[in-house]
């Protein structure tokens, strides 16, 4: 089940920050999250502005 909702939160995060261009503010506040958790997430994720992955996978 955790895993589960690993991965929608990961499918959220890229969703936003691809409708927001890579905008980490933006994408933050549609997300109701603040700009620093976004930050923390993405690192955890290992995603870019763009929502795609650094390396081939995420570590989770």
């Amino acid at each position: 089940m955790y895993r589960i909702n690993l991965r929608w939160e990961l499918h959220g995060i890229k969703m936003a920050l691809k409708e927001c261009n890579g905008n980490i503010s933006l994408a933050a506040k549609k997300l109701g999250i603040t700009r620093t958790t976004l930050y923390k997430k993405m690192e955890r994720f290992d995603l870019n502005k763009t929502g795609n992955h650094s390396i081939l996978y995420a570590t989770v």
